[in-house]
């Protein structure tokens, strides 16, 4: 009884300040005053239940519009929806100069700029169950038959079959998770003379037939039944030197000593600079409507296809085109079939005494200049943004040699400013 009244108590002092903080700072709250972190110490691996833990924190408090009633919301889909797989993982550090390996269970989670998938060609790793008895929920219970020795019956080939194709499925949702890893492109290295050239064959659902896909047996066999792929196929031609099982290498006894030279440096923290602007505040009702509102058109935004303006306008609502429209007419896209785009630029740059990074919202890349548009819910005249698009400006002027031209785009007052031109 005790411990009913300590969680109601907990839960009223949670409740009278849940919309007077930020969605991260009452996340804070509910684990301190929940003291889940002591919980958590019971644990088989406390340290990584906590990592988890400080880890949604600090994803909800980079969401800036992500609201009190978006967090319930969201756990709220994840209690309903029990059949998801949910993992939180941090990425990789973005300024480290390495290739990841890692197979796609452990890729859950992250994202890589480029990610290549090799080992498509090995066959799946599926062992059937050949115990004496199996049990199956539309089967039953399925024994062998006796005929001068135990042999399989019709239900043993029939419950193979089932159990191949669940796993076969699974096979395909696995591979799917780890195409999804790749943020700007996907390599697939695979041996095409290995594709099988079968009759493709859809149902009326438009699904590739049950037999094809019961029959695949390596991520190869997946991939050779998508047609659009040889589109995109490069032939490689790698060349292997080998080396002979009877071939020595003579060693020689003789080692002259190792110089070197030892050095005194002086210790320094490196500075790091993210340019964003943050703000915590509470808003009313009328303003999340406005920010909902922007965040909708933002997202447009990021998918839009500027070369092919007439068709993405078409897939939008009529009050998002008559929103976007004077933005499409403004100087940067008068000749925007000439320019080179990139949406959502994440860029990290590290010299000897600084680290940078940012995320760009457009990138407008033309012979003699570029143009860079960050997208602002209304504010477009406050200095916090001068300083970012300045930061986003060096960077870009340092990569193409060329002058740079920054813009602010309110979403909700269809504004284009420019900050500076080059």
């Amino acid at each position: 009884m005790n411990s009913f009244k300590q969680i109601i108590n907990d839960l009223n002092i949670i409740v009278e300040k849940m919309y007077k903080v930020p969605a991260h700072k009452l996340l804070q709250m509910i684990y301190d005053q929940l003291q889940l972190f002591k919980s958590v110490a019971m644990l088989d691996n406390p340290e990584v239940a906590e990592a988890k833990l400080d880890f949604l924190i600090a994803k909800v408090e980079e969401l800036a519009y992500f609201s009190v009633n978006d967090l319930f919301e969201y756990f709220s889909f994840l209690y309903d929806n029990p059949s998801i797989d949910i993992e939180y993982s941090k990425s990789s550090a973005k300024g480290l100069n390495s290739t990841k390996l890692m197979t796609m269970h452990k890729s859950k989670g992250l994202e890589f700029p480029i990610c290549y998938y090799a080992g498509l060609d090995k066959k799946f790793n599926y062992s059937e169950n050949k115990s004496f008895f199996v049990f199956d929920k539309e089967y039953g219970l399925i024994t062998k038959s006796f005929d001068n020795g135990f042999k399989d019956t019709i239900y043993h080939i029939l419950l193979k079959r089932k159990n191949y194709q669940s796993y076969v499925s699974e096979r395909i949702r696995l591979f799917y998770v780890a195409l999804t890893r790749a943020k700007e492109k996907m390599i697939l290295v695979t041996n095409v003379s290995k594709w099988k050239n079968t009759n493709l064959i859809y149902n009326n659902l438009g699904y590739l037939d049950v037999g094809i896909r019961r029959k695949f047996s390596s991520y190869t066999d997946v991939l050779s039944s998508i047609p659009s792929l040889s589109s995109w196929f490069q032939n490689i031609d790698i060349k292997y030197e080998s080396i002979q099982p009877d071939s020595q290498i003579a060693l020689s006894n003789k080692f002259e000593p190792v110089s070197y030279l030892k050095f005194n440096f002086d210790a320094f923290c490196k500075e790091e600079y993210h340019f964003s602007k943050n703000s915590i505040s509470l808003y009313s009702k009328a303003e999340k409507e406005a920010m909902h509102f922007g965040t909708m058109l933002h997202e447009a935004l990021e998918h839009f296809d500027f070369k092919n303006v007439d068709a993405s306008l078409s897939n939008l609502p009529v009050f998002l085109q008559d929103k976007l429209k004077p933005l499409l007419i403004s100087f940067p896209f008068q000749n925007i079939e000439e320019a080179e785009i990139y949406q959502e630029y994440e860029f990290y740059d590290e010299t000897i005494d600084t680290t940078q990074s940012g995320i760009i919202d457009l990138m407008l890349v033309y012979k003699s200049k570029v143009y860079l548009i960050d997208y602002k819910l209304k504010n477009t005249d406050e200095s916090a943004y001068l300083i970012q698009l300045n930061g986003y400006a060096d960077y870009i002027r340092k990569i193409t040699k060329k002058p740079v031209d920054t813009y602010l785009y309110s979403l909700l007052t269809n504004e284009l400013i420019c900050l500076k031109e080059d």
